[in-house]
């Protein structure tokens, strides 16, 4: 859409974008049926895993036109066997990440992010924009104002997450309901006498 808001007859909105995601291969399902690691795009996630991928990974998506480049520092919420607050990727990597990503003048780094740990290495790696981050501290605020950083909230999952939980195939089991909404979305569980 964006080529062809650009350059195309058709008349559209100036757009600014990411594109698919970075995602470390153990981060859904998909990732994990690959096998080895590779270098290969899955639905809304590009799978990057070490240095080598994560430069490729970043230089092919502004080859393919990206403003910014996104990447999943938690889990993605959207593989019902995702480990939600699992990190991904460590302080070096997202570090590499930002280097690639400001080769490219007025390049943003956005981070899809679901705790504080992760959130503050992502602030010392100097991410740009934290995603989701449901769970801010203090210290982690302050660190954000300090480095004019942004927070892009996510209000309200409820019904998305009951969607989820309610329809095949994720499970009551599975680690996405166990791990995140299981107790948003039914209530605490009850402990077993």
């Amino acid at each position: 859409l964006k080529r062809l808001f650009a350059e195309g007859p058709a008349q559209g909105p100036k757009m600014v974008v990411a594109g698919p995601g970075l995602a470390h291969p153990s981060i859904s399902v998909e990732g994990q049926k690959m096998g080895a690691p590779n270098f290969r795009r899955l639905q809304n996630e590009l799978i990057a895993q070490g240095k080598d991928d994560i430069c490729r990974a970043v230089a092919l998506l502004f080859s393919n036109g990206v403003d910014h480049i996104k990447f999943f520092a938690n889990g993605s919420t959207i593989c019902p066997t995702d480990r939600t607050c699992d990190q991904y990727f460590n302080l070096d990597e997202m570090k590499l990440i930002v280097a690639q990503a400001r080769k490219v003048k007025g390049a943003k780094v956005l981070a899809h992010i679901m705790e504080n740990r992760t959130a503050k290495d992502c602030l010392a790696a100097d991410i740009d924009t934290f995603e989701h981050s449901g769970y801010l501290d203090e210290e982690l605020c302050e660190g954000m104002k300090k480095g004019g950083k942004y927070l892009i909230p996510t209000l309200y999952m409820g019904q998305v997450a009951e969607e989820f939980v309610d329809e095949p195939p994720v499970t009551r089991d599975m680690f996405y309901a166990r791990d995140m909404y299981f107790e948003m979305v039914h209530g605490k569980k009850e402990e077993s006498a």
